[in-house]
């Protein structure tokens, strides 16, 4: 059965999922690798890989078929400075998404140099996570701030499982006490509604 913490998150034990795989590894260690210049223009501490490479790949390829009744869709979308982490301007993230594309990215960080600040997510209602490396963590706070240790009412650290994030609706950060360095994830963009998701989860 899913595990559900508060609005935050949701854990999908049920399906199968295991972070060693050698087709995990492999992805990671054959990847070309790009930095992403997030929402200010200034850099977070990770870099993507979407490529072909990436999203041809039969585990990838298995996961898409695993939640195809989702609303997963592609987007390159960098919000603007007009209104950096609040979810972005909702005309613009409709424009950004390719409602005919599913992509998912592979994302290396560098948690240890720098945080990943409070945000919410401009693009993507929730993002559905799969954890690579661990341990690895995640905190999230009860409204709007400007540091890592700011507000913080959960902290979450990931499991081995497939792990549904709440993060267009939730201010969330990581901080530099992750110890695993550098952190893999592989991950992909959803855009049903929370409400809708929770439902879809619980026919799976």
């Amino acid at each position: 059965m899913p595990v559900f913490v508060e609005d935050y998150l949701i854990e999908v034990p049920e399906i199968e999922f295991d972070p060693t795989d050698p087709r995990w590894i492999e992805l990671c260690q054959t990847s070309i690798w790009k930095e992403y210049p997030g929402w200010e223009g200034d850099g977070y501490p990770f870099e993507l890989c979407s490529l072909d490479s990436v999203n041809d790949s039969s585990i990838v390829k298995h996961y898409k078929n695993v939640f195809k009744d989702f609303d997963l869709r592609w987007s390159n979308y960098i919000s603007k400075q007009t209104s950096p982490g609040d979810g972005g301007d909702p005309e613009a993230r409709a424009n950004q998404v390719d409602p005919t594309l599913v992509k998912g990215t592979l994302i290396k960080g560098n948690i240890a140099d720098r945080p990943i600040l409070p945000h919410i997510d401009a693009t993507r209602t929730a993002g559905f996570v799969f954890p690579l490396t661990l341990p690895a963590d995640i905190n999230f706070h009860s409204g709007k701030c400007v540091n890592e240790y700011e507000d913080i009412v959960y902290t979450h650290e990931y499991k081995p499982v497939i792990t549904i994030l709440n993060s267009g609706n939730i201010w969330h950060s990581v901080s530099t006490k992750q110890i695993g360095n550098p952190r893999y994830s592989f991950q992909l963009d959803c855009y049903n509604t929370w409400e809708e998701i929770v439902d879809l989860i619980n026919t799976l």
